[in-house]
């Protein structure tokens, strides 16, 4: 790698990470946070390299935004969708720790919305 390639990792963890943590760090005085690192680099497009078969490798890993496909399951696309080794499987749990933090303000916690009681609307 060269000194850009150095650089730019420097700069991305101050710029990103450094200050991310630091604002969760305050506002978990004042309410339960909840964080994830994605690290998984999607196989399909716009993830992959048109002029390749291959994803795209800059050295990087994930981009920002790598996990929307994940979040939203797209295992109905071959244009933004998720088909590689375990990326089902990946978009399955990331789906339901959106839709439980969603629901509950935890992403562990399924919040009782299966429960007749929530499918149910009072009168």
């Amino acid at each position: 790698r060269t000194n850009f390639w150095a650089a730019e990792h420097l700069v991305g963890d101050y710029v990103m990470a450094c200050t991310q943590r630091r604002a969760a760090a305050l506002m978990a005085e004042a309410a339960p946070v909840f964080q994830y690192e994605f690290a998984r680099v999607p196989t399909e497009a716009p993830f992959r390299s048109p002029w390749h078969l291959a994803p795209v490798d800059d050295g990087f890993g994930a981009c920002h935004g790598c996990e929307i496909p994940f979040v939203f399951n797209r295992n109905d696309s071959k244009e933004f969708g998720i088909t590689g080794d375990g990326e089902l499987q990946l978009g399955l749990f990331m789906s339901s720790y959106w839709t439980n933090f969603a629901w509950s303000g935890d992403p562990n916690d399924r919040g009782g919305r299966w429960t007749a009681e929530a499918r149910t609307p009072s009168r």
